[in-house]
């Protein structure tokens, strides 16, 4: 147990100090996970929208006391 902690500490060291040295890329590879997780957020919610918007559409055409069984 005392050789994991001292393995795990020596680790966030070096990555600590390799952070530091490479700041620029740091910055870039964060801002790149940033981007594609709010853009995969976004869509989603995009989708969700359109997808409740048609169907209150579609419920305000036909209405509500309609059954529609389909394949899928």
């Amino acid at each position: 147990m005392v050789n994991f902690l001292f393995e795990l500490k020596e680790g966030l060291i070096i990555s600590f100090k390799a952070i530091m040295a490479n700041k620029i890329r740091s910055v870039l590879t964060t801002l790149g996970i940033v981007i594609g997780v709010a853009s995969v957020v976004l869509m989603s919610t995009a989708i969700k929208g359109i997808d409740q918007s048609f169907q209150e559409g579609a419920s305000n055409i036909m209405g509500t006391d309609n059954i529609f069984i389909d394949k899928w």
